[in-house]
C-alpha cells in the first residue's frame, strides 16, 4: 500500500516529495515555514530519530487492512502535526483512493495566527 501526502493551503496544493532532501532554513513565509515542518513530520517515521523517538508518523499500520491502515494513519498524522508544529490548525486529513491497493493522504490545514 502506497501512501501520497499532499497538503492544502488556501494559496495552493503541494504533494509531499519524500525524497527532497534540500531544507530552506529561512523560508521566506511562515506559511512556506510550517509547510516544511509538516512535510519533514509526515515523512519521518516514528522511532527513527536518536534523541526524539516520538517524532515522526507511525508507519505499521501500513501492513493492516485499508479502515483500519486509514484510521490509524489519521491519528497519527493529528498526533504528530499537532504536537510538534502546533503553529498549524488541522481542518481534515481525508484519504482519496487511488487504485484498489493505494490511496493518497490530503492534510487540510491552516496557520493558527493566520489573520482572517
Amino acid at each position: 500500500m502506497a501512501v501520497t501526502i499532499n497538503i492544502n493551503l488556501p494559496h495552493g496544493n503541494y504533494e509531499l516529495a519524500t525524497t527532497e532532501e534540500y531544507i530552506d532554513f529561512e523560508p521566506e513565509t511562515e506559511e512556506e515555514e510550517v509547510l516544511q515542518n509538516i512535510k519533514t513530520i509526515c515523512s519521518t517515521p516514528k522511532n527513527s530519530v536518536p534523541l526524539d523517538r516520538e517524532f515522526g508518523i507511525d508507519i505499521d499500520p501500513l501492513d493492516k487492512p485499508t479502515p483500519a491502515a486509514k484510521a490509524q494513519i489519521q491519528r497519527e498524522i493529528i498526533r504528530a502535526i499537532k504536537k510538534y508544529e502546533p503553529r498549524a490548525k488541522i481542518e481534515s486529513v481525508d484519504f482519496v483512493s487511488v487504485n484498489e491497493s493505494q490511496f493518497r493522504v490530503e492534510v487540510n490545514f491552516s496557520l493558527q495566527n493566520a489573520e482572517e
